[in-house]
């Protein structure tokens, strides 16, 4: 049976999935690119892993509000930045880029239902 707390525990325990893109673009980059470098390619999936964590948590405190949405999406917007930038400075095998696809569809659902949790508007 589903409680409020163990659901506030699955939805924050599926940030491993963008944060395992991260360790993998962070472990597949080249020996000799340099270290901030390799952090800020694999920079995406934390950021998108702490955006999810903080939605879930102003979700479940309830301090949701519309002051919230700006920043938010603002957040996202960083995310998908993030995401970008990794496309074009990332120097190691590209074929990592495919999981790109689990980032940007994570993204896209957490634009939508973590602003939903940050307002409190739901549909």
């Amino acid at each position: 049976m589903w409680t409020f707390q163990s659901s506030v525990v699955f939805w924050a325990a599926l940030v491993i999935l963008p944060l395992l893109t991260s360790v993998v673009y962070f472990r597949a980059s080249p020996a000799s690119t340099s270290l901030p470098q390799r952090v800020a390619t694999s920079a995406h999936g934390l950021c998108i892993a702490l955006l999810h964590l903080t939605a879930v948590f102003i979700a479940a405190a309830q301090l949701h509000g519309d002051q919230n949405g700006k920043p938010f999406f603002i957040l996202c917007l960083t995310a998908a930045a993030l995401i970008a930038y990794s496309f074009w400075a990332y120097r190691g095998n590209k074929g990592v880029h495919w999981l790109q696809a689990i980032n940007i569809s994570w993204l896209l659902g957490l634009f939508f239902f973590g602003g939903m949790a940050v307002t409190g508007r739901w549909l």
